[in-house]
């Protein structure tokens, strides 16, 4: 995702970092953070030297988002604030539509708007397309997630614990990601992270006295 030039990725990134950096803040002491600091400018070093085509462009892309981003939000943003904005017209002159949403992954085709609509925000395209049921199912699932993986990074055992707080980190990036693109809908390794889930799981339970 990273390397997908998807600056929602960086986000993604940055957000489960922090919150694994907050985790880990008794045992981040400042030997562990200049060695993770030396150990990121390595990396991007050999990044440079290795693949200069790949990253070159991407650091620009960035530096143009930092730039202009006050002064021209909705190019930075692919022109996003222009759906949104139509979409949130939608939902106030359509309220009673909205409740039950106007059909799942039905945006890029529907007829109720003048062009084919890709929400860039998984939120909004289920609030649309799912109604509050939808929008409430997606919210409730990743409270639900964020409570059981935070209870596993509690485990006494140590992998387990890790684990999950991988999958705690992991799914707050991606929530944040959601406010940028419809994750869910291209996001190919939901089985991969729910397999995970099932093995962290599993190991606590037979761990447990």
């Amino acid at each position: 995702l990273v390397l997908s030039f998807s600056r929602g990725s960086v986000v993604n990134l940055i957000v489960a970092l922090t919150a694994l950096a907050w985790m880990r803040r008794k045992t981040l002491a400042g030997r562990s953070v200049v060695t993770f600091v030396a150990l990121a400018l390595v990396v991007s070093v050999a990044g440079l030297l290795i693949a200069p085509q790949l990253l070159l462009p991407y650091g620009s892309r960035l530096q143009y988002t930092a730039v202009e981003f006050f002064s021209n939000p909705n190019e930075v943003l692919s022109k996003r604030l222009d759906t949104w904005n139509e979409l949130g017209g939608f939902i106030l002159d359509h309220p009673a539509q909205v409740l039950l949403g106007i059909g799942y992954k039905s945006l890029p085709y529907t007829s109720y708007f003048s062009r084919p609509m890709v929400a860039d925000n998984m939120y909004l395209a289920m609030l649309v397309e799912s109604g509050l049921p939808g929008l409430l199912a997606l919210l409730l699932f990743s409270a639900a997630l964020l409570a059981r993986t935070r209870a596993l990074t509690l485990d006494p055992d140590d992998g387990v614990a890790g684990l999950g707080r991988f999958l705690f980190c992991f799914w707050l990036g991606e929530m944040a990601q959601m406010l940028s693109g419809d994750v869910l809908t291209y996001w190919r390794v939901t089985p991969v992270y729910l397999a995970l889930l099932a093995l962290a799981l599993r190991s606590a339970q037979r761990g447990a006295p």
